[in-house]
């Protein structure tokens, strides 16, 4: 019985932050970025000028 319980929660928590996910996709913009993060140096290094080239394409 305890175990019904915890799965009935769980399932209303699920569908909870489903109807947050929803309404958060619905009123947020969608920009074209993209982050690199590095921790080697703060030089920009091969790896991300080549995929920032072809990024630009």
């Amino acid at each position: 019985m305890k175990n019904f319980i915890l799965k009935i929660i769980l399932h209303i928590a699920k569908a909870f932050m489903q109807i947050i996910y929803f309404f958060i996709k619905i009123f947020t913009k969608q920009h074209n970025k993209i982050t690199m993060l590095s921790r080697q140096s703060n030089n920009i290094n091969i790896d991300f000028k080549m995929l920032k080239e072809e990024i630009e394409q």
